[in-house]
């Protein structure tokens, strides 16, 4: 693996086709444009050292539950690395939040299966299946990109991938929140007499449900530690838990996996 303090090329040592080089991009968000191209100039420093490559990122821990969506720009990275040697790929770090982040993960695994399909084929190929709600799922997902390109600073604190739910509020704000759910009820109302359209509009409702809840309970949970106030965190605890339970079957994401994120922060004990 070429990993962590030990991710970049070498300057003289040549290696050769025997030797097979897992790359791990360091690449959080947000995902700017210099950040990217540092990436792909490692990238080919390693292919110039005659090694074959197989990418092996952390891309997809991002988020916690958030509506992040960074598939323009994870889609034009794959193909980068598909088009520079690339002889395969190791994703872990699949936290499986389906309904919030539907498109990078599509994109992931369509271009997994035919890294020879264009961004844009890729999106209109998810976006179809919306049907009636397809121009106004469009504007919602064209929204959500548009606030993960435009965070408050280059430098958030505090928004490793571990704990992003505890920061989340400085690029999901109520504003932005509002404005998302607001795009989902133009999805909803278009999508109105067609069963199966309408379900998947719902469906990524309940995913921003999902966050909303979650960016409540932080912040109930904050208020708590600064000012005692217990009773409010346990009504953002419950209903976020209830609202979980009702939705579980749906498959909206990885319900363990948040819940084992956020009791690194959330104590539960005091609620008993």
């Amino acid at each position: 693996y070429a990993y962590a303090n030990y991710v970049d090329p070498p300057r003289k040592t040549t290696l050769d086709d025997h030797v097979i080089v897992g790359i791990v991009p360091p690449l959080y968000y947000p995902w700017t444009d210099e950040k990217r191209e540092e990436n792909r100039q490692r990238w080919q420093g390693w292919a110039q050292t005659g090694a074959r490559l197989f990418l092996r990122p952390n891309w997809m821990l991002d988020g916690h539950n958030m509506p992040l969506v960074f598939a323009r720009k994870l889609g034009e990275d794959f193909r980068f690395y598909a088009d520079h040697g690339m002889i395969g790929t190791d994703f872990d770090s699949l936290t499986g939040q389906y309904a919030a982040q539907g498109p990078n993960l599509y994109m992931l695994g369509r271009l997994q299966a035919n890294p020879s399909m264009t961004v844009d084929q890729v999106l209109d190929e998810y976006m179809s299946a919306f049907g009636p709600a397809e121009q106004a799922v469009r504007a919602y997902f064209a929204y959500l990109e548009e606030v993960a390109d435009n965070p408050p600073s280059e430098q958030i604190p505090g928004l490793h991938w571990s704990y992003f739910y505890r920061e989340a509020h400085v690029v999901f704000t109520p504003p932005v929140m509002a404005r998302a759910e607001a795009l989902l009820e133009e999805a909803g109302i278009a999508a109105a007499g067609d069963g199966g359209a309408s379900r998947r509009v719902r469906f990524l409702q309940h995913g921003l449900t999902n966050a909303v809840l979650t960016l409540a309970t932080q912040q109930a949970y904050i208020y708590h530690r600064e000012h005692g106030d217990l009773e409010s965190y346990r009504a953002a605890m419950d209903r976020l838990d209830a609202f979980r339970q009702s939705v579980e079957s749906e498959l909206i994401g990885n319900l363990c996996f948040l819940s084992k994120r956020e009791a690194a922060t959330w104590d539960r004990e005091l609620l008993r």
